[in-house]
C-alpha cells in the first residue's frame, strides 16, 4: 500500500502545557552541579538554529499508539478482531511467520488494526510524527521541581536522596503528523486521540501519574490530499467506497486535489464509527 500515493492527510495543532511538562532527555551533566538531575530533551530548532526544548516525534507516536491500542480493544470488544501486544515476542503481528511471508495487501490485512496504522517489524507505519518545536513567537518558560526518593520498605523519604527535574512550565509546541494511504477509520481514530489529549484523558512525557504531562490542544487544522482523477466531495479512504459524511473544501490542485476538513465535523463522525465493521481484514472481515 506504500507503492503508490492514493490519499494523504496532515494534522497540525498546537500543544500547550497546562501544568509541568517533563520530556526527559535520558542524560545529565555530572560536571555542572547547577543543572537539574533530569533535563528536558533538546535539539536544534529548525527555524532559529538554536538549541531548544522539543517534544520528539517518537514521544508523540508512543503516546498515540498506546492510546490507540486501548481504544481499539474497547471499540472491538466482543468482535472477532483483536489487537496484539507489540512487546510480546511470540504474539506480536510483526513476529508471526504467516505475516512475514505475506506480501503486498495481504501482509497489511493480516496485521491487527493498531499495527495497520502504526506499523510493526514487518509493516511500515501509515502515520508519521514530526518533532514538535516551540513556536518562535511564544517564549518558553522552564522550571525545576524537587523530588525526594521513597524508601520502598519504610514508605518514607530515603536519606538525602533529593533530585531535581527540569520541566516546561509554558510554551506553544507546534505538532504535525502525516497519514498516508489511510482508511477513514484511521483518520477518525487519530482525531479521537487528539481530543482525548486535550480533554486530559492522556498526558505527555514522564510523571503523568504524579501531575506532570497535562496539556491543552489548540488550533487543529486538517489538510487532505487525494491523488485520484476526481475531486473528493467527502473524506474518502484508500478504497473509493470508504467515505465519511464530512465535506472536503478543495482549495487547490497540486499533484492531487487538496482541501481542508473541519476537525469538529470529523470528530463528531469519529465518535460514531463502528470500528468492527470499518476495519479491513483478511478473509473479508470488516469493510
Amino acid at each position: 500500500m506504500h507503492s503508490r500515493a492514493v490519499n494523504e492527510a496532515r494534522f497540525r495543532f498546537a500543544v500547550l502545557p497546562a501544568g509541568p511538562l517533563l520530556i526527559r532527555s535520558g542524560s545529565e551533566d555530572p560536571l555542572d552541579p547547577t543543572r537539574p538531575d533530569m533535563e528536558c530533551v533538546r535539539s536544534i530548532h529548525p527555524a532559529t538554529g538554536k538549541e531548544s526544548v522539543v517534544i520528539p516525534g517518537s514521544s508523540l507516536k508512543g503516546v498515540f499508539r498506546s492510546r490507540a491500542e486501548q481504544l481499539l480493544r474497547g471499540f472491538l470488544y466482543g468482535s472477532s478482531i483483536s489487537v496484539c501486544n507489540p512487546l510480546d515476542r511470540k504474539a506480536a503481528c510483526g513476529r508471526q511467520k504467516a505475516v512475514q511471508e505475506a506480501s503486498g495487501p495481504q501482509r497489511y490485512l493480516r496485521h491487527c488494526p493498531a499495527c495497520q496504522l502504526f506499523g510493526s517489524l514487518a509493516l511500515g507505519s501509515r502515520v508519521y510524527f514530526r518533532d514538535a518545536f516551540p513556536a518562535p513567537a511564544h517564549p518558553v518558560v522552564l522550571g525545576e521541581r524537587k523530588n525526594v526518593a521513597i524508601d520502598r520498605v519504610t514508605g518514607g523519604a530515603r536519606g538525602r536522596a533529593l533530585f531535581g527535574l527540569e520541566v516546561v512550565e509554558s510554551a506553544r509546541f507546534e505538532a504535525e503528523l502525516v497519514l498516508s494511504n489511510y482508511d477513514t477509520w484511521q483518520l477518525c481514530l487519530l482525531a479521537v486521540i487528539i481530543d482525548d489529549l486535550d480533554q486530559g484523558f492522556i498526558g505527555l512525557g514522564s510523571g503523568t501519574s504524579r501531575g506532570y504531562g497535562r496539556v491543552a490542544v489548540r488550533d487543529v487544522a486538517i489538510t487532505v490530499r487525494d491523488y485520484r482523477p476526481e475531486p473528493p466531495g467527502q473524506v474518502t479512504g484508500y478504497e473509493p467506497d470508504d467515505r465519511l459524511p464530512v465535506s472536503v473544501a478543495v482549495t487547490r490542485r497540486a499533484a492531487g486535489f487538496e482541501g481542508e476538513v473541519s476537525f469538529e465535523a470529523l470528530l463528531a463522525v469519529a465518535r460514531e464509527v463502528d470500528y468492527a465493521s470499518a476495519i479491513r481484514r483478511e478473509g473479508g472481515g470488516g469493510r
